[in-house]
């Protein structure tokens, strides 16, 4: 289960950062931060990956946490009634 959150974290900031129009980075530290404007054609290059195949995998993670806790409750409901 922790497994499919680290998971879905990892590459919900992947794609969070793909969509984003600003590459904001820093080279030695907090006080010198940069952000660079991404040129239009990587911009729509990242968001098609984002549309056709980041977005897809992220709902298929967040269905199978869901199922998952689901499951994990009802087996736990279902001892504590026994």
């Amino acid at each position: 289960m922790l497994l499919l959150l680290r998971l879905y974290l990892g590459w919900g900031y992947i794609c969070d950062r793909l969509y984003s129009p600003t590459i904001v980075y820093e080279e030695t530290g907090w006080y010198d931060c940069q952000a660079w404007a991404k040129p239009t054609a990587s911009l729509t290059q990242e968001r098609l990956i984002v549309t056709y195949e980041l977005r897809p995998f992220l709902l298929r993670l967040r269905y199978s946490f869901v199922i998952l806790c689901l499951t994990l409750g009802a087996e736990v409901s279902l001892l504590t009634l026994t």
